[in-house]
């Protein structure tokens, strides 16, 4: 895997317009969840489809979880007939996607339906299509449409190999249900990867949950319900609380939300601390 130090970013302003969402109702059915990954390196799928899978089944909050290669060099692109049945999709990146346009199209259309995605650490990269090694993040109608609730701050530059380590995790909108058990700081060991996740700020249509104690983004929430949680799954299961890790995807994934303009109108936004790391 490639990881390279960051750029310094300027101040960074951005908003948030609230969503609205409920504790998940009693008896609710587990969602069945594909988790879409490009991970290159053996290991780190081993992670994904060992610890990351038990320590999401843990939870509770799931049906079936299974994990589906989309790495360029050895998977395949996933289909409509690939999504069939499933309520909730899990996309990160470690290298390129087989076709990130038609990966794009496929998860905008999947979230225009109703069902919903959670976008990790690192498909917030810059798709440059046809240009190997910068294919990590999510292109097509998902870029072009903004359903990232996370972006890259730095226009000038792309954010696919950018990456930074240890931080605690910070809750912004305390008492929110997807919040619940969650008990930042997450306490990574020393000597382990740390926390990496790209370099990210939140669309200035979208509601902050969690911050990164260096005012990275960590977890905001867009107008169309997709979830972006700027955590790289295989780290989770180093953390000393990798429970609160899993337990935020797993509210990620079942704490019911309106998309704004389908019920009660959002809240006026409200702006949220500069980043100025």
């Amino acid at each position: 895997m490639v990881r390279r130090s960051t750029a310094v970013l300027g101040s960074i302003t951005v908003a948030a317009a609230a969503l609205i969402s409920v504790a998940a109702p009693a008896g609710a059915t587990p969602p069945d969840v594909l988790i879409i990954h490009s991970y290159a390196d053996g290991g780190y799928i081993n992670v994904l489809t060992g610890p990351v899978v038990s320590g999401l089944t843990a939870t509770g909050a799931f049906g079936t979880i299974t994990v589906f290669d989309s790495f360029q060099g050895r998977g395949t692109a996933p289909t409509t007939a690939t999504l069939a049945g499933i309520e909730v999709v899990i996309v990160t990146s470690d290298q390129d996607f087989v076709d990130t346009v038609a990966l794009g199209d496929l998860l905008a259309d999947f979230v225009d339906s109703g069902r919903r995605v959670i976008e990790a650490t690192y498909s917030f990269a810059c798709p440059t299509v046809g240009t190997p090694g910068s294919e990590w993040g999510i292109g097509g109608r998902w870029e072009s449409g903004g359903y990232s609730p996370l972006v890259n701050p730095q226009p000038s530059s792309c954010a696919d190999y950018t990456w930074v380590g240890g931080a605690d995790g910070v809750i912004d909108a305390a008492g929110s249900p997807y919040v619940a058990g969650v008990t930042p700081p997450f306490g990574t060991p020393s000597g382990a990867n740390g926390m990496n996740r790209n370099v990210v700020a939140v669309r200035n249509t979208a509601t902050t949950i969690m911050s990164w104690s260096d005012n990275n983004a960590l977890f905001a929430v867009g107008p169309n319900c997709v979830m972006g949680i700027n955590i790289w799954p295989p780290d989770m299961h180093e953390w000393n609380d990798a429970a609160s890790a899993y337990q935020l995807f797993a509210n990620a994934a079942t704490v019911p939300c309106t998309p704004a303009g389908s019920g009660t109108p959002p809240p006026a936004p409200v702006v949220q601390p500069a980043y100025t790391g």
